[in-house]
């Protein structure tokens, strides 16, 4: 094999690997951040307690509970359309799918094809969408069948190749 090519190909899919992993994060701190944001809102709009007193004892009620009632469902909103739970999910499974087959592959257990598949299934992972996802695995089942035949012989050349 070409060393540089390898170093090239593993240096690229580090890369990925470490992108993934930040998105992953990003999306999980999104969740909880919005999330406990969301709910501290909720909360103070039930609140009706909440009254300014300046210096001369004044009360000045001002009624926030409308403002915390928009923030609430702003925040609720964007947990139920970007769904960062999935999302993190989604990066995760990828980012195992790919280290565990970079580690295959650098202890050559796994051919380079081999290596490109994973990608490209990790790929397709993330860019799955919510309806398709169930049949996409269907598909994915049935196509990884009928591939692993042609896998074994490509893999065969490949080693054949490389002595």
């Amino acid at each position: 094999m070409h060393k540089n090519i390898d170093d090239d190909l593993i240096i690229k899919l580090q890369q990925k690997l470490d992108l993934w992993l930040k998105l992953s994060m990003l999306w999980a701190n999104t969740y909880w951040i919005i999330g406990i944001l969301g709910l501290t809102m909720s909360a103070l709009a039930t609140a009706d307690f909440l009254k300014l007193v300046d210096s001369n004892k004044y009360q000045i009620h001002f009624n926030f509970a409308p403002v915390f009632s928009i923030i609430s469902t702003i925040c609720f909103g964007i947990l139920g359309f970007a769904n960062p739970q999935r999302r993190t999910a989604r990066y995760i499974r990828s980012y195992r799918i790919l280290e565990t087959s970079k580690l295959e592959y650098l202890h050559g257990n796994l051919s380079v094809l081999g290596l490109l598949k994973k990608y490209k299934e990790a790929e397709l992972l993330l860019n799955e969408s919510d309806i398709l996802e169930s049949n996409s695995s269907i598909k994915d089942s049935k196509i990884s069948r009928n591939d692993t035949e042609e896998n074994e012989s490509e893999n065969k050349k490949f080693k054949d190749a490389d002595l």
